[in-house]
């Protein structure tokens, strides 16, 4: 007698469609259980939903701004139930192992704390920053921890090529070497850039008249603006003599003055009757390109202290003495 499509046998157990498909649930959820209990005994940690092993830090040895708090990769984190129960939804979605294997970003309350750490190392005085702005660049460094990091690691590794080079520049210069990362906003470290409406040029984004004073040939035939091995020392030179005129105050002047121009920042002071650079952040007395260069160079300072905690790669990590302790004499 011919069975049924329906129905089948197996071992003298008659089944049918329904029956296998509530079986085949149970086996895939007993093997959820399993993993997670596999799983949890590595210390791996569950955060909306995304299973993530501890944060990654720099190595000890190759940290880039030491005594930082980080957390170290063998911490044990304690599992609940609720990181079971987001375990057996990550389980059931599709491409769950490229979830499993992605680390948690730090939260902006998380990246509050770290600049205490880190601005320091910048001549930034975290003090001073108003609360409204260090919220602002928590919320920026997040974003393009998260939303932009594709274009963000492009920038990291175009960066490599020529930041050894341009730190030794500096040093030679006595200019502080954290200045070696403005290329990061001003040209995402492109050699081949140029501002539409200003015509600033290259890796260092110069207007003609400043590489002109500088040094550099500026003509039809010939623009070394785009040679960086030509355009870093001049840009070296107009960095020294800004942060002799403005450093000792904060290195926020100095980029100030490099993207708004420092006959420009010397009015908008006068106009507004101070020279705090952050009240004229504020009260939008600077031109609305130059606060959002500000706010964009700290978040890159910040992401290129530690890269390893906002999951990015940054071959060039340096100890204190070629960080940014150099200063104009």
């Amino acid at each position: 007698m011919a069975l049924s499509p329906r129905r089948q046998y197996t071992h003298g157990v008659e089944w049918d469609s329904a029956s296998r498909g509530v079986w085949s649930r149970v086996a895939l959820w007993l093997l959820s259980v399993c993993s997670a209990v596999l799983l949890s005994d590595s210390g791996w940690a569950l955060e909306r939903h995304v299973l993530a092993p501890p944060l990654a830090s720099v190595p000890p040895e190759r940290e880039a701004i030491p005594h930082t708090p980080a957390v170290s990769p063998g911490t044990p984190v304690v599992s609940s139930a609720a990181w079971y129960g987001g375990l057996l939804k990550i389980l059931n979605r599709p491409a769950s192992f490229n979830l499993a294997a992605r680390p948690p970003l730090p939260q902006p309350k998380e990246v509050n704390i770290l600049l205490d750490a880190v601005l320091p190392h910048f001549d930034v005085e975290p003090a001073t920053l108003p609360a409204t702005f260090r919220q602002e660049l928590c919320q920026r460094v997040y974003v393009y921890a998260a939303r932009y990091r594709k274009d963000v690691q492009a920038m990291l590794l175009r960066a490599d090529r020529y930041l050894p080079m341009i730190k030794r520049v500096l040093q030679q210069k006595g200019v502080p070497t954290y200045y070696a990362y403005m290329p990061l906003v001003e040209s995402a470290f492109r050699t081949d850039v140029q501002h539409p409406d200003s015509g600033a040029s290259g890796l260092w984004q110069l207007i003609d008249s400043t590489a002109r004073m500088y040094g550099l040939e500026v003509s039809e035939t010939s623009d070394e603006r785009f040679d960086p091995v030509r355009a870093t020392p001049a840009a070296a030179s107009y960095l020294r003599a800004l942060h002799k005129q403005f450093g000792a105050q904060s290195p926020l002047y100095v980029l100030a003055a490099y993207n708004y121009g420092e006959n420009n920042l010397r009015r908008a002071m006068r106009r507004a009757k101070t020279d705090d650079i952050l009240t004229l952040y504020h009260r939008r007395r600077l031109p609305n390109e130059t606060r959002e260069y500000l706010l964009r160079m700290l978040t890159m300072w910040v992401i290129v202290a530690q890269p390893g905690r906002f999951q990015f790669h940054l071959a060039e990590i340096h100890s204190n003495a070629e960080f940014g302790f150099q200063h104009a004499e």
